[in-house]
């Protein structure tokens, strides 16, 4: 129903209100001259006077409480967002890349397919703070999460899990594939130069890959974990680079 009022807009539900109020007055009027009966011409001014009046009380007394409905409405819609998109990387929170991975994996048990996560760390990022400032690294992560976005095909589901950590679900994608995407997005980075006063700052990432297949059919807890030791093997094989999961 709220939905159905928000496109309609302004104009429309006023109109609708207006009318709704003009017909149930005028049926009221009926009603209560049937009940107590009154000379003709008391009757016809009766009528003229239920219409007029939800005539001009209606239309603008609608139009304060549409208006109202909608700011409220527009007020939901932006905490629901502040719940779900990390102000900073424009990507979604934990817990909303959660939410919406589970049904993914679900669907991947049904239909057999498989699916891959990466687990992506800044390299160095408490460097970024102490050597050019904290504004410095919130422009870093706000670039990586365009970057992040630029290269994810629309199906992807990226995630600022939380400082310098990101997380990415691919579903669809093979091992190889997941790779491949790891590659572009390290190309991506490292031709990244994000300006900060009078430095120019870089940074790389390192990635880890855990997938999920018919044959290794674990829940997204497991997997994001898979995906977190990964990510460690590549932050100790030097940074800067992708390592996989293996069982």
């Amino acid at each position: 129903m709220r939905q159905f009022l928000i496109s309609l807009g302004t104009f429309k539900v006023v109109l609708v209100i207006t009318a709704i109020s003009v017909i149930t007055s005028l049926i009221v009027t009926a009603l209560a001259l049937q009940v107590f009966p009154s000379p003709p011409d008391m009757g016809y001014l009766a009528y003229i006077v239920a219409t007029i009046v939800p005539l001009i009380v209606a239309p603008a007394v609608s139009f304060i409480l549409v208006q109202q409905y909608q700011e409220i409405h527009l007020l939901e819609l932006e905490m629901r967002e502040l719940a779900t998109i990390d102000f900073l990387s424009g990507l979604l929170t934990r817990q909303a890349w959660l939410t919406q991975t589970e049904q993914y994996t679900s669907l991947a048990a049904r239909n057999k397919s498989q699916f891959s996560i990466l687990m992506i760390d800044l390299d160095d990022f408490k460097n970024i703070n102490d050597s050019f400032g904290h504004a410095a690294g919130d422009k870093v992560i706000t670039s990586f999460g365009k970057t992040l976005k630029n290269v994810a095909r629309t199906s992807d589901i990226a995630a600022r899990f939380g400082g310098e950590e990101f997380a990415l679900f691919l579903p669809e994608t093979t091992l190889e594939q997941a790779q491949q995407f790891s590659q572009r997005l390290h190309h991506e980075i490292r031709h990244t130069v994000i300006p900060s006063n009078d430095n120019k700052i870089s940074f790389t990432a390192s990635i880890g890959i855990s997938i999920y297949t018919p044959d290794n059919p674990f829940d997204i807890d497991q997997l994001l974990s898979q995906a977190d030791i990964a990510l460690y093997l590549a932050k100790d094989q030097g940074k800067d680079c992708t390592a996989v999961f293996n069982n």
